[in-house]
């Protein structure tokens, strides 16, 4: 049985990202539950983040993990945290957010009222357009191999329903959950680093009959793409885009479903080297090359954080 008003633990995971953590935590330490807890996770910045919190924000909990473990491992060392500490709720939270006052009241109610729902979600919106979506759930296409973004770029008309609503899956950039899902289904898998990761989490969860929703009246509003240097479309995501979504394919597809998904990337990958070569770029092309070596360190299994892609020169040239 919930308690009256149980704690939830609200986790920020930072890497040399100090002005919007700040901001961040600026906006959480408004909300209106009454009972949360706050832990920022440092992923070893070199730009004093960690003393800046420290100072203008004595009461949240800092760890200090000495390197970059990326999203996944990243998080999971405050999800252990906040279980030693004892927490009944999670909220995993981007540091490039910033949230309404009533947010954890209005995940607690819909986790209270929705018992099968494991994992819950806002409504995401752009946080330089807040009335336009950025994330209204999520569903796994099979003509796209990949994950699309329901209510992208549109309003609140599109959402489905007023009240909590099931997907396939929610954004890592805000997550609720209690601390039984983790019991059960475990902690992020530490080999996808950055992306792909919490929908592999969200299939888990749903192997485990839990199911995943979408809050409407809960609302976070995103920056987007702060997570890589030189944007979401540039060489870093595009490594792990292409390596994560092999492996999120081998654990989670079966059969027929599974040999169509590798064949689909393989193709798709196939024709972006015949572009890249018509085009004359050939495979010394950043974004490319990037992709071919996602590929690669899939094939030899090498997971975990990927290369930097300062100056991207030829494949495997790192």
């Amino acid at each position: 049985m919930i308690c009256q008003n149980p704690i939830v633990t609200v986790i920020i995971l930072n890497w040399n990202r100090r002005e919007d953590t700040l901001d961040c935590l600026s906006s959480v330490s408004q909300l209106n539950y009454p009972n949360y807890r706050i832990i920022l996770v440092d992923n070893g910045s070199t730009d004093d983040t960690v003393d800046a919190v420290r100072n203008r924000y004595p009461e949240v909990h800092v760890i200090e993990n000495g390197k970059n473990l990326g999203y996944a491992e990243g998080n999971n060392v405050g999800i252990r945290c906040a279980i030693e500490k004892q927490t009944d709720f999670i909220l995993i939270l981007n540091n490039d957010t910033a949230v309404q006052p009533f947010l954890l009241d209005q995940l607690y109610l819909a986790a209270k009222n929705n018992p099968k729902a494991g994992i819950l979600s806002p409504v995401i919106y752009f946080f330089d357009h807040p009335n336009q979506i950025w994330f209204a759930g999520g569903r796994w296409s099979d003509r796209e191999m990949a994950f699309v973004h329901e209510g992208y770029g549109q309003d609140d008309r599109v959402l489905p329903s007023s009240s909590p609503y099931a997907t396939e899956c929610a954004s890592g950039c805000a997550m609720f959950f209690g601390v039984e899902l983790v019991k059960q289904v475990g902690l992020f898998d530490p080999r996808f680093f950055l992306m792909w990761e919490e929908t592999d989490w969200c299939f888990r969860a749903r192997q485990k009959r839990y199911q995943i929703m979408i809050v409407p009246e809960a609302r976070v509003y995103h920056k987007t793409a702060k997570s890589f240097e030189g944007g979401g479309d540039g060489p870093l995501a595009n490594y792990y885009l292409a390596r994560n979504r092999f492996l999120w394919i081998e654990k989670n597809l079966k059969g027929h479903n599974k040999v169509r998904a590798y064949l689909f990337a393989l193709r798709r990958t196939k024709n972006e080297i015949i572009s890249a070569i018509r085009s004359g770029k050939g495979i010394n092309d950043p974004i490319l090359s990037a992709k071919l070596t996602g590929l690669f360190h899939y094939i030899i299994r090498r997971f975990g954080q990927g290369p930097t892609f300062e100056a991207v020169d030829g494949l495997l040239h790192r």
